[in-house]
């Protein structure tokens, strides 16, 4: 069995800050405004994951998948990490995670390859791919309030760009 500061430091060797600010529910910051009315209520602290690495090191440590995520999922919390984003997450997996973030206050933004919006072919037919797959997730997340957010395209190219911005 591999020790949880082991799987801390492997943890924290695929984790990134991540750079930007959710600011949920929070009004637009007017340009010209020094002072903001209202502090933000929830400033995101988070780490960018993905998800086909702590399958990986799953079967390394030889702990089962879900367990194992539970330790990451509570080694993000030990270091007051309050968002999590995770890229290539599997459709199927996506109410478990859920879940488990729900269990322990953590917000959660995704990027599916279910959705992915750089895979060739999605965006023919008037978008006709789209029109049933973000139905079909919206549904399988039902109404948590955990998920905060999707990531319609991880690393998108620059031609995946013009693109996206016309899907009606």
């Amino acid at each position: 069995m591999i020790s949880t500061r082991t799987i801390q430091k492997r943890f924290w060797c695929i984790g990134l800050i991540l750079a930007g600010l959710l600011l949920t529910g929070t009004p637009a910051i007017n340009a010209q405004t020094s002072i903001a009315d209202e502090p933000p209520q929830f400033v995101p602290l988070g780490v960018y994951l993905s998800w086909e690495i702590p399958f990986r090191l799953s079967k390394f440590a030889d702990i089962p998948r879900w367990e194992y995520i539970g330790k990451i999922l509570d080694l993000c919390v030990a270091q007051h990490v309050n968002t999590l984003w995770v890229t290539n997450l599997h459709e199927p997996d996506l109410p478990q995670l859920i879940s488990e973030c729900e269990k322990r206050n953590l917000k959660l933004v995704v990027s599916l390859g279910s959705i992915e919006a750089k895979i060739k072919g999605r965006w023919s037919n008037d978008a006709a791919y789209y029109k049933s797959a973000v139905p079909r997730v919206i549904k399988l997340a039902g109404d948590s309030t955990a998920l905060v957010g999707w990531v319609l395209s991880d690393e998108p190219r620059a031609e995946d760009m013009d693109t996206s911005s016309n899907c009606g």
